[in-house]
């Protein structure tokens, strides 16, 4: 099993049962103790950051995802569907697990699908969306 010294961003770990993605770390080597490893981890399901220290003599659970660029397709209930382009595949996630991201979704968005095996996680929306803007409120003095 890999320990804590190992990680590096953008490393998946199992923590709890659930998958997390570290989005920081920093190795701290204090003068009395032992050293440890401080992380940044985002869950993959639910999009919460948290901190979590690690002590080097620990073991972790490495986990392998994918990611897939995908095109959304349409929205079926609480369910969005993707098509990856070059083999037609489709997968459908759940609204609760993109969170609210999906208020950006247009037909024809290319996101990347982060999969675990056979399971979609999560999208990761593109850097840059152009919208066109239809109407606004007037704008008020001082905003």
């Amino acid at each position: 099993m890999p320990s804590p010294n190992e990680i590096k961003k953008g490393t998946v770990i199992r923590l709890n049962g659930e998958l997390w993605l570290v989005v920081d770390f920093q190795r701290v080597s204090p003068g009395k103790g032992s050293s440890f490893v401080r992380t940044r981890v985002k869950n993959l399901r639910s999009g919460k950051i948290v901190e979590q220290n690690f002590k080097s003599a620990e073991t972790l659970e490495f986990e392998d995802v994918q990611y897939k660029k995908m095109q959304y397709l349409f929205t079926d209930g609480q369910l969005y569907t993707f098509m990856d382009n070059q083999t037609y595949e489709q997968v459908q996630i759940s609204g609760a697990d993109i969170g609210d991201d999906v208020k950006f979704f247009k037909e024809g968005l290319e996101a990347t699908i982060v999969m675990h095996g056979e399971t979609p996680l999560t999208v990761e929306l593109p850097k840059k969306i152009q919208y066109t803007i239809i109407s606004a409120p007037p704008a008020v003095k001082g905003d």
